[in-house]
């Protein structure tokens, strides 16, 4: 009895007592998730009957090669786990549980009881709406999953642009799992500008060769070539072109990357239920306010978060106003312009003097250049993530779910600010 009672002590007195309140409502919110429903009745039927399921597999993974799909390894495993929805919720789950405590490892070293708090409070101001929209294994299976594959390796990265030190066993054990994470296009689209940043870092502060980041790059290089190789996927995008967007087809990749880029503008400051954009904004006008006395800071932090909430937020009622109705809407259409226009390329202007407002007060607010750096990669890892979208006409179609890791890096931002704001208020509280 006073062995169990010293291990609950334990645990109510540990720092990390918030991320194990997360596993028990990870578990719990699995528990009661409803039936299969959307594209996972779908892939639930490809082995429905069928007497060779295995045979029945790979004649699937086949067609799709050819005529559809270069995610393989995704679909191969989720054709079986839609049928075996028991394993999937505990996999799922783990992979949640993961994320959130590596985010914990890699951004909180020092084990701080409030920045874990922040991390799992964090977690509701996620827009959940974009997640499980087309059913809960596909969405996962597709999006959070292998991004948690990808998690060991983007641990090892971090930690080693930090000096830390890696286990040799973490790297063995990251390969498999990065391996099944590059069968997503997007999360290639991320390792890529990660592993470029660190190798960049790596070689300017270190003067040395960094070979475990220029592996993960030319993994993801050849993943990347597989996937522009794939039948499948040239036959799908002509015909998703011709069902959503048939401009697209004529545009340069660099008209492409700006479609992307008002995509992503959109999403952020454009999205009316986008509580956790206006919640890293706010944040971050706090924090500046708090710390500094200057009129020219206060301003430009004022920026991102009057924008986001008069056409993000509020815009629901702000915009019965005809004046502001009438810019929002002139902002709408220049954003979804499927070809460049001079108003498409204003906005792109106007996002970059929005994000460029953000990134200069987080450089002012965040003391430590390395913490600084890891939210700028992670923000460009997530920018770059929506960006490339722009190269497949499914680039509005899709705008929820291919969110996914542009919201998990404003996350981490805005958990970050927030517990600047707690050490300023901390300090603050000392002097007087």
């Amino acid at each position: 009895m006073n062995r169990i009672k010293k291990v609950l002590g334990n645990i109510l007195h540990s720092p990390s007592l918030p991320l194990y309140i997360f596993i028990i409502l990870a578990l719990w919110a699995h528990l009661f998730m409803s039936d299969l429903f959307s594209d996972d009745i779908w892939f639930y039927n490809v082995l429905e009957g069928k007497d060779d399921m295995m045979g029945a597999w790979r004649e699937f993974l086949e067609f799709r090669y050819e005529n559809w799909s270069s995610r393989t390894a995704i679909e191969g495993a989720l054709i079986l786990l839609v049928r075996v929805m028991p394993l999937w919720k505990i996999i799922d789950s783990v992979a949640i549980i993961y994320i959130v405590f590596e985010i914990s490892r890699l951004v909180n070293p020092e084990k701080s009881l409030v920045k874990n708090i922040i991390i799992v409070l964090l977690v509701p101001a996620y827009p959940v709406w974009v997640l499980y929209e087309v059913g809960f294994v596909a969405t996962s299976i597709n999006y959070i999953i292998p991004f948690a594959c990808l998690f060991p390796t983007l641990s090892i990265i971090y930690r080693r642009a930090q000096g830390r030190g890696v286990p040799i066993f973490e790297y063995f054990l990251a390969i498999p799992f990065l391996a099944f994470a590059c069968f997503s296009e997007i999360v290639c689209a991320i390792l890529l500008v990660v592993s470029l940043g660190a190798i960049t870092i790596y070689l300017i502060e270190k003067k040395k060769i960094p070979y475990f980041e220029i592996f993960a790059l030319i993994f993801c290089i050849l993943l990347l070539v597989y996937h522009l190789r794939c039948p499948g996927n040239d036959f799908r995008y002509t015909q998703e072109t011709n069902n959503w967007l048939p401009e697209h087809s004529s545009l340069n990749i660099i008209e492409k990357a700006l479609l992307g880029f008002n995509a992503m503008t959109s999403t952020m400051f454009f999205y009316d239920k986008n509580l956790l954009v206006c919640l890293f904004c706010i944040t971050i006008s706090v924090a500046t306010f708090l710390k500094s006395n200057k009129w020219y800071l206060r301003a430009i932090s004022l920026v991102g978060t009057v924008f986001s909430l008069t056409f993000g937020l509020l815009y629901p009622i702000l915009g019965k106003i005809p004046f502001i109705a009438r810019i929002g809407d002139a902002m709408m259409v220049a954003l979804h312009s499927p070809s460049p226009t001079l108003g498409s390329i204003a906005m792109v202007l106007l996002a970059i003097v929005l994000l460029a407002t953000l990134l200069v007060c987080m450089l002012f607010i965040i003391d430590k250049r390395r913490d600084y750096f890891m939210i700028f990669f992670a923000l460009a890892a997530g920018a770059i993530s929506k960006i490339a979208l722009g190269l497949s006409p499914t680039v509005w179609t899709g705008a929820g779910r291919a969110s996914t890791y542009l919201y998990l890096a404003i996350s981490i931002a805005t958990g970050m600010v927030i517990y600047q704001v707690y050490l300023i208020v901390k300090n603050e509280i000392k002097r007087t």
